[in-house]
C-alpha cells in the first residue's frame, strides 16, 4: 500500500492526514501505532512527536474502562531510552534509561512475551553513546539492569527463549557486561 522509497515519509503523511477523524482521534492505538512510525527516527523532532503521541495514547486509554497498557508501556519504554541516547547530560540521560528499563520490568516481570526484550536490545547503543561519560556509579546500575533483564530472560519459557530477539538481546546485554569487565 505504501511505496518501498519512502515510506516512513508516507506513513506519518497517512496518520497526519487520519488523526482528526474521530474514530482514529479517539482510540489508543492510533496514537500507539503513530508513536511507533515517529520512533522509527531518532531526529529530535520526531522523538519529541512521539511522546506527545504517546501522552495521548495514554489519555485516551484511560477514557476506557479495564483498557491494559501493556503495548503503551513497551513504546513508552523504547521512547525514554531511545531519547535518553541524545540526551547530552549524563544524570538526566541515566534518569531516562532508569525510567524506561522501571517499565521494560514490568513487563517481563510478568509476560512471557518477548517485547520486552526487543526494546531492552537499545541498552548497548544507550550504553555505547554514553560510555565514555559514564561514572563508576552509573556502570554499578546499568551492571543491575542487565543482570536483572537477563536473569528474567532465563526464567522465560524455552519458546520465547528461543526467539531470535531474546538471544539477541542476550547477546547485546552480555557484551555490555563483557565491555565493563574486561578481564
Amino acid at each position: 500500500m505504501l511505496p518501498e522509497k519512502g515510506k516512513r515519509d508516507s506513513l506519518i503523511r497517512l496518520y497526519e492526514g487520519l488523526k482528526n477523524l474521530k474514530s482514529a482521534k479517539n482510540h489508543p492505538h492510533f496514537w500507539l501505532q503513530y508513536a511507533i512510525a515517529r520512533l522509527a527516527s531518532d531526529r529530535p523532532e520526531d522523538l519529541q512527536a512521539a511522546k506527545l503521541f504517546l501522552d495521548s495514547a495514554y489519555a485516551q486509554a484511560e477514557k476506557r474502562k479495564n483498557y491494559h497498557t501493556r503495548h503503551l508501556d513497551n513504546v513508552q519504554a523504547r521512547y525514554w531510552i531511545q531519547h535518553a541516547i541524545s540526551v547530552e547530560e549524563i544524570n538526566a540521560a541515566i534518569l531516562e534509561l532508569n525510567e524506561g528499563h522501571r517499565l521494560l520490568l514490568k513487563q517481563a516481570r510478568t509476560e512471557n512475551v518477548d517485547a520486552p526484550y526487543k526494546v531492552a536490545r537499545l541498552y548497548l547503543s544507550f550504553y555505547n553513546a554514553k560510555k565514555s561519560k559514564l561514572t563508576d556509579s552509573h556502570k554499578v546500575l546499568i551492571n543491575s539492569m542487565v543482570n536483572t533483564i537477563l536473569s528474567l530472560s532465563e526464567g522465560l519459557p524455552d519458546a520465547v527463549k528461543g526467539h531470535s530477539t531474546v538471544k539477541h538481546c542476550r547477546s547485546d546485554l552480555e557484551s555490555i557486561l563483557a565491555d565493563m569487565d574486561p578481564a
